[in-house]
């Protein structure tokens, strides 16, 4: 029977394979058909098909910011490489770990991270060894801002060494943020405005973009609220260009959050009105909800319902909360959760 079973997953997936290229087994697939055919694969000891699609479903997950279908595409993964010998690159790995990050299991993540680590310097890969040790310092910064410190100095001491701007930019960024949240506004916005200048050396509109973000965040908590706005607004123009609608919505948030969150500045130095504040927040639950994306509308329901609080408008800021609270729980996201309590 097992041999039987065996055969039946191969034809399987030499169907889905010949199926969906025309006989030329080399075109995209999606998240559901890469699925199928990394489990088809598995079932029939094809580990590297296994893998090879298995990854690309995580990846299409991923891109839907679906974390726990994508950690558990990779725990396949994981398992077939092991069955087949495959030894998995550095950057497969840090996708575990990311996806395992942003579902809370953060030891597991850790775990994955040290081994990326090794495997990348193992093989002499700067970018490898870096994009690892900056994951690293993301996962730290979910547990203490004193512990995400040394892994950040890390990962930029790497950055640098390579010579990478964009790596050097998207470090300092957290760097800056770090210190934002230390209230150390006058180093954050030194850090920010080094990284501003490499990601624009580099020519790095992303990079541009998130910087601008953090920018708009720290000089609403140096009380400058209208430097905030036009960061703000540099920033949204530039994810709107770039069409980045996750990034969009990101900017579309925090800039919400000039007018919605007094532990930012007091709303009533805010230079826009709060209408404005609001529209941004009511765009980017929008693009969540076109999306599917429930981490961003749980973001973003809790920043339509601090605008709402500041207007006055306390039921309708209740609500959204709580639904920002439901959202967070339903994907297990600790950091939403328990800003959506506050």
């Amino acid at each position: 029977l097992h041999v039987e079973r065996v055969a039946l997953h191969r034809e399987v997936t030499a169907y889905l394979t010949a199926r969906l290229s025309g006989g030329k087994g080399d075109a995209p697939v999606d998240e559901r058909t890469g699925a199928d055919l990394a489990r088809h694969a598995y079932g029939g000891g094809e580990w590297d098909a296994a893998v090879e699609h298995g990854v690309a479903a995580a990846r299409h997950a991923r891109e839907r910011w679906s974390s726990r279908a994508a950690t558990e595409h990779l725990d396949r993964v994981v398992d077939a490489a092991s069955r087949g010998g495959i030894t998995l690159t550095p950057e497969v790995i840090v996708l575990r770990a990311s996806a395992r990050r942003d579902i809370g299991e953060l030891d597991a993540a850790r775990g994955d991270l040290e081994l990326a680590i090794t495997a990348a310097d193992a093989s002499d890969d700067p970018a490898a060894s870096w994009e690892a040790r900056y994951e690293l310092a993301l996962l730290e910064l979910q547990r203490s801002h004193e512990r995400a410190g040394p892994a950040l100095e890390d990962a930029l001491r790497v950055a640098r060494s390579w010579g990478d701007p964009s790596a050097i930019a998207r470090t300092l960024n957290r760097q800056g943020n770090v210190a934002a949240n230390r209230l150390e506004v006058d180093e954050a916005l030194a850090l920010l405005e080094e990284a501003m200048a490499a990601g624009t050396d580099a020519g790095d509109d992303r990079v541009v973009a998130e910087t601008a973000v953090l920018l708009m965040v720290t000089h609403g908590l140096a009380g400058d609220s209208a430097s905030a706005w036009e960061a703000g607004v540099e920033a949204i123009a530039t994810m709107r260009r770039l069409g980045d609608t996750v990034g969009l919505v990101n900017a579309l948030f925090s800039s919400s959050m000039i007018g919605g969150e007094h532990s930012y500045i007091d709303v009533a130095c805010v230079p826009v009105p709060l209408s404005a504040c609001a529209a941004h927040a009511e765009e980017a639950l929008r693009l969540s909800r076109a999306l599917g994306w429930t981490e961003g509308e749980a973001l973003s329901s809790r920043g339509l319902g601090s605008v709402r609080s500041a207007q006055g408008r306390a039921a309708e800021a209740v609500a959204l909360m709580r639904d920002s609270l439901r959202l967070a729980e339903s994907v297990g996201h600790p950091t939403h959760v328990m800003r959506a309590h506050v």
